[in-house]
C-alpha cells in the first residue's frame, strides 16, 4: 500500500403507479461564484489517505463498484477495451481473481447496488430497447425483472432503501437523455409497484441514494427544468422523505456534482465533481450533512486528485474505506480500474 500524496497526480493525466408524493416549491438555485466554491475545498493532510488497486488490468474498463454487506466482496461493471458489451463481475475487496456475477445473462448488466438487509443485488439491464431494473442473489441466481409496462424505456441507478425491499431508481422516460424529465421512484422490487419521490416540474433527476435511516434522498439533479437535461451541470440536492409533499428540496451543494453516496452513519455525503479541474476530469469530494439549508456553505474534502478522474465512489459499510473507478495510467485513452481509499481519520478534517 502506498501513501496517497498529491504527487500521485503527476502520474495520472488526461483524460409510478402513484404520484401522490410529488414535491412542490422551488429549490434554491446554485449560489456562490466559482472562486467561492473552490475556496471551500480542503485537502487531506499528507498520509491520512492510502490507496491500492483492487483491479487494474489494462485489458478492461471497470466501473461502478459496490460493497457486499460484510465488505469482503465488490461487484462492479466490466467491459473489454474496445468492446461495448458490459457485464457485472465480482472480486474480493482485497483484490485477486475476477469472476462473472451473471455468466449467462443475455443483456448488458450495469449499475449494481447490494442490499445489506436482504443480501440482494439490484442492477440495470440494457439493450437496444432501453434499460430495465433487475434483482439477483449474490451468486447470480434467482434473477428476475422488476420493471414492467408501468415504467418508461430507460430506468437506471437502483439504490436500496435500508429495508432491502424497495429501491430508489431513476425513470428517464422514453426520449433521449437531453429530452429527459427524470423522476426518482421508490420501487418495491417484489410487488413491482412504485411511488414517485421527485417532481420533474421542480427538478430533473439523475442518480440518487437513500440515507441509512431511510429518511433522506440525495440526488444529482438540474433545477432549471426548462432547459435540456445535462448531467454535467447537475447540482447535489437532498429531499426529506418524511416531510410534507410541498417541502422544497434542499440544495446541498451549489457546484457541479454527480453520483452521490452516503456514509454508513449518514453524516457525510460523497459525490463526484469536475469543478476544480481545468481538464474537466472528476474528483471525489466528501461533505458533512446535517439536514439543514446551512449545509450549502460547508467545506468539501477532496479525496482524490483530478488527474485520477475518480467517479462512482461508495463507502464501505464499516465507514473506513471508499471504493471508486479511476484511470489506471497517464496514457492516452487509459482504461479504468477499481481503486480503494483507506481513509484513516481523514474525514475528521471536515
Amino acid at each position: 500500500m502506498r501513501k496517497f500524496v498529491w504527487a500521485l497526480a503527476l502520474l495520472f493525466i488526461g483524460c409510478g403507479e402513484s404520484n401522490d408524493e410529488f414535491l412542490g416549491g422551488n429549490p434554491a438555485g446554485p449560489s456562490g461564484s466559482p472562486t467561492t466554491q473552490l475556496s471551500r475545498i480542503v485537502q487531506p493532510p499528507s498520509g491520512l489517505i492510502t490507496t491500492r488497486w483492487v483491479t487494474n488490468d489494462p485489458q478492461f474498463n471497470d466501473y461502478r463498484p459496490t460493497f457486499s454487506p460484510d465488505d469482503g466482496t465488490i461487484v462492479f461493471e466490466r467491459n473489454t477495451v474496445g468492446n461495448a458489451q458490459v457485464r457485472l463481475h465480482k472480486v474480493n475487496s482485497s483484490g485477486g481473481t475476477v469472476s462473472f456475477l451473471l455468466s449467462g445473462f443475455g443483456q448488458n448488466s450495469t449499475r449494481p447496488d447490494w442490499s445489506v438487509a436482504t443480501n440482494r443485488i439490484a442492477f440495470t439491464a440494457e439493450n437496444s430497447a432501453g434499460g430495465t431494473l433487475w434483482v439477483c442473489n449474490p451468486d447470480g441466481s434467482n434473477v428476475f425483472q422488476v420493471t414492467n409496462s408501468a415504467f418508461s424505456k430507460q430506468v437506471d441507478y437502483p439504490h436500496w432503501f435500508p429495508d432491502g425491499i424497495s429501491v430508489a431508481a431513476t425513470d428517464y422516460g422514453n426520449g433521449g437523455l437531453t429530452a429527459s424529465k427524470g423522476i426518482v421512484r421508490k420501487v418495491n422490487v417484489d410487488q413491482k409497484s412504485s411511488t414517485n419521490l421527485t417532481d420533474p416540474s421542480v427538478l430533473l433527476a439523475g442518480d440518487s441514494s437513500v440515507s441509512p435511516d431511510g429518511r433522506w434522498l440525495v440526488l444529482a439533479a438540474q433545477a432549471d427544468v426548462n432547459a435540456p437535461y445535462n448531467q454535467d451541470t447537475n447540482n447535489i440536492f437532498v429531499i426529506d422523505l418524511q416531510a410534507t409533499k410541498n417541502t422544497a428540496p434542499i440544495l446541498f451543494d451549489g457546484g457541479q456534482g454527480r453520483a452521490p453516496a452516503w456514509s454508513p452513519d449518514g453524516s457525510v455525503i460523497l459525490f463526484e465533481s469536475n469543478r476544480a479541474s481545468a481538464s474537466g476530469q472528476y474528483a471525489i469530494f466528501a461533505k458533512r450533512f446535517s439536514g439543514q439549508a446551512s449545509d450549502l456553505g460547508g467545506s468539501l474534502l477532496q479525496l482524490t486528485p483530478d488527474a485520477l478522474d475518480g467517479q462512482h465512489a461508495e463507502f464501505s459499510h464499516g465507514g473506513t474505506r471508499v471504493v471508486l473507478t479511476a484511470l489506471q495510467s497517464s496514457s492516452s485513452g487509459s482504461p479504468r480500474g477499481i481503486l480503494m481509499l483507506e481513509l484513516a481519520s481523514a474525514l475528521q478534517n471536515l
